[in-house]
């Protein structure tokens, strides 16, 4: 989106030079995680209990943050991609990390589903605490600089260290 922005003003300079600002703010950033995340494994699942239950996105916007830092997919869930998970399905999302994007926007407090449930409570990663909430649209970079840095802040607050 900058660097549309920047070409539709002729700006193409400087739309590079906010996006170099951003990579450089994210790498500094990520240099103060001393192991990284490196060959660790993500879930990430929008949560919507109002339409039932987790969904697997196929990519999307929020999942560049966890490709930056070095964080791989988890394959068991690229069957999933596009469908809702049933409850028998929770253990395709044991891995390193699991994201719940909350589409419910607050309705459903993840925290207290995540002990309450059964099936996602006996889950390692959940036990471990190794669990990141975010609400729909938090991580997107479509909200110019100054919003992908307050994203790239969100991101590193809540991503649970290596």
């Amino acid at each position: 989106m900058t660097r549309a922005a920047g070409a539709a003003l002729g700006l193409d300079a400087a739309a590079e030079a906010i996006i170099g600002e951003l990579d450089e703010y994210f790498a500094t950033e990520l240099s103060a995680q001393p192991e990284g995340w490196a060959d660790r494994t993500v879930s990430i699942v929008l949560g919507t209990k109002s339409f039932g239950g987790l969904f697997v996105p196929a990519g999307g916007e929020s999942a560049q943050f966890f490709d930056q830092a070095g964080f791989a997919d988890n394959p068991n869930l690229e069957p999933a991609a596009g469908a809702f998970l049933s409850a028998e399905q929770y253990e395709l999302l044991e891995a390193d990390l699991l994201v719940i994007i909350d589409g419910d926007r607050g309705a459903t407090d993840w925290d207290a589903e995540l002990v309450s449930d059964p099936l996602l409570a006996a889950l390692d990663v959940v036990q471990r605490g190794d669990v990141a909430v975010f609400e729909q649209g938090q991580l997107m970079l479509q909200t110019g600089p100054t919003g992908a840095r307050e994203a790239i802040d969100l991101f590193f607050g809540e991503v649970p260290a290596p």
